[in-house]
């Protein structure tokens, strides 16, 4: 990726707010059994409410946002999973 214009890192800027406005709500809203999908689902309304699309999605046809919480620490990795998070976990 490189930034060649004002415009460019604008850009940048902007997307990495919406990006960061909806892992902060998906990590808020772990809790033991909550599921991906609903997290997915919290993610999906942000960037849509935003005008924002997934990358993964638009360029490999990478299903949603899916959204797995690791168990050993709080960090968001998004691939499909039809696992949910446990108590402790977080």
């Amino acid at each position: 990726m490189t930034i060649d214009s004002d415009e460019d890192l604008e850009g940048l800027v902007r997307v990495g707010r919406v990006v960061a406005e909806a892992r902060n709500a998906m990590v808020n809203a772990v809790r033991p059994g909550v599921t991906t999908g609903e997290l997915d689902s919290i993610g999906r309304e942000i960037f849509r409410h935003n005008g924002a699309r997934s990358a993964p999605r638009v360029t490999y046809n990478f299903p949603d946002l899916r959204a797995s919480a690791s168990t050993t620490k709080p960090l968001m990795a998004f691939h499909p999973s039809p696992a949910t998070s446990a108590k402790g976990t977080w």
